[in-house]
């Protein structure tokens, strides 16, 4: 499996117009797909769109998510999730919906996915 799934994710991340977030080289080879447009390091048993499960946890081994749930007609969301270290990062940022508007939505989502990777 070494790249397959991360490689996957870069392509979905670039097909829909958007930057791909960093991923610590050592956590590369353990990104798993898990479902459509889920991909992590962890098992995941609760929707990455619960944000605040995600933030509320402690003593956790590092971990990515790169997700794109939702629910409803317009709440809908790409989750990128970076506990790295003393790193803990959550962007959780609005995309897609039933009013959705790609050309308004792009633009904040690509400079937040873009803005971490430096």
């Amino acid at each position: 499996m070494p790249m397959a799934d991360a490689e996957e994710a870069r392509k979905l991340f670039q097909e829909a117009g958007l930057t791909f977030p960093s991923i610590p080289e050592e956590l590369v080879p353990r990104l798993k797909e898990q479902d459509k447009w889920l991909f992590s390091t962890r098992e995941i048993s609760i929707s990455p769109y619960s944000l605040e499960h995600y933030v509320g946890e402690m003593n956790v081994a590092d971990y990515v998510i790169l997700s794109h749930p939702g629910h409803c007609v317009n709440s809908w969301a790409i989750q990128y999730y970076l506990v790295y270290k003393a790193l803990r990062m959550f962007l959780h940022l609005g995309w897609g919906g039933l009013t959705w508007m790609p050309g308004r939505a792009r633009p904040r989502s690509t400079t937040a996915l873009r803005w971490q990777t430096r």
